[in-house]
């Protein structure tokens, strides 16, 4: 074969972008003839259940990258599970006067609704971060049914309780289920998120959660996951497994601005995500659900001027979820200038089908202020 290939194990720490060679080797590829088909094996180096990718790069015969293929090699939770660094630090203050829960401790304090269970107010050192409003659990048919608290001094146990119930067109169809939204706050200022969506098989718009955060105090952000670019449900293609570090710009294809890649939509596979606040106000989320969404921010889309055909522009637009900042297990599609999403495959279909109710989609996350 004229052409070569060489694999590299490699593992992010923290939030670097520069990941560390674990094991690099060439791998022996088979001579084929054009147009045929072969196979290829990667042999595992000592240390390859430590790394957190294995990337593939073919060069011709001029020494000129083909394309470098990258793949997850452990899980998000195997992967954070030596980042979140839990430390028990001092005891933790409980207030609940009905309205709203107060947790303090050190150098934070989360407040809460006392009904929903919402984070509504996040101080950590002195600084307000402006994440509120959430989680809100999108294309949700279920209503609120309880809401129970459990301070001790290591932890605060938010348990809040929706419930599903669906008659269908026959009693002998009835369908019940159950939400859950849990929230985990520990004395070294950790935030736990447990979640399980069940309602309904069926979805027509996203699924996940959301939350508040003003677009004018995004700096950028930088996240271990696919990138640098993001994904529409029928445009999965293109992206690759690794650190990505992009700022913050509201560009417009075809209408407005040159900076590129485009930083408000949806990217896959998160692991991780530090969101760099202007005012020293982000946060660290760290992903411990696989195949996850994030979703940063809405795109803003060209509009059609008075007197114009507004159709094209319809097809290339999108209604994207409440709130700023998601956590999704599905997104849209999107459709062309001549085509809308439907028409373009199965992938740009609006229903999705998740499975049986008893079985949860699950959201887990840790945030770090």
């Amino acid at each position: 074969s004229e052409c070569s290939m060489t694999a590299k194990w490699l593992k992010y720490e923290g939030f670097s972008s520069e990941g560390t060679l674990i094991n690099e080797e060439d791998v022996s590829l088979p001579d084929l003839d054009p147009l045929e088909k072969g196979k290829f094996a990667v042999d595992l180096s000592q240390d390859w259940s430590s790394a957190d990718v294995l990337t593939l790069t073919a060069v011709d015969k001029h020494g000129m990258e083909i394309f470098t293929w990258t793949y997850p090699v452990r899980t998000a939770k195997q992967a954070n599970n030596t980042e979140i660094q839990r430390v028990a630090k001092g005891e933790l203050q409980f207030n609940n006067d009905g309205n709203k829960v107060e947790v303090s401790g050190g150098d934070f304090k989360y407040t809460f609704t006392a009904k929903t269970g919402l984070l509504v107010e996040v101080i950590k050192a002195g600084h307000e971060v402006p994440i509120n409003n959430g989680p809100i659990i999108l294309s949700q048919e279920s209503e609120l049914e309880s809401i129970a608290f459990n301070p001790s001094k290591e932890k605060v146990d938010i348990s809040v309780i929706y419930n599903y119930e669906d008659q269908g067109t026959r009693p002998a169809w009835k369908e019940q289920a159950t939400e859950k939204i849990q929230w985990t706050i520990h004395s070294d200022g950790l935030l736990d998120l447990h979640v399980e969506i069940r309602s309904g098989k069926g979805g027509l718009g996203c699924r996940g959660v959301t939350f508040s955060f003003p677009e004018q105090e995004v700096e950028g952000m930088t996240w271990l996951g696919e990138g640098p670019y993001r994904v529409w449900r029928n445009r999965m293609k293109g992206t690759q497994f690794a650190m990505w570090d992009n700022d913050y710009n509201n560009t417009m294809t075809g209408h407005s601005g040159f900076v590129y890649p485009e930083f408000k939509g949806f990217y896959a596979n998160l692991y991780r995500v530090n969101v760099k606040g202007k005012n020293n106000n982000g946060f660290k989320v760290y992903c411990q659900s696989d195949f996850t969404f994030l979703r940063m921010l809405t795109p803003e889309f060209p509009q059609a001027a008075p007197g114009q055909w507004a159709k094209p522009y319809e097809q290339v637009s999108l209604d994207f979820p409440e709130g700023d900042i998601s956590f999704v297990k599905n997104i849209p599609g999107m459709g062309t200038k001549f085509q809308s999403s439907e028409t373009t495959g199965p992938h740009g279909n609006k229903e999705h089908y998740f499975g049986i109710n008893n079985e949860p989609m699950v959201i887990d996350l840790t945030f770090e202020f």
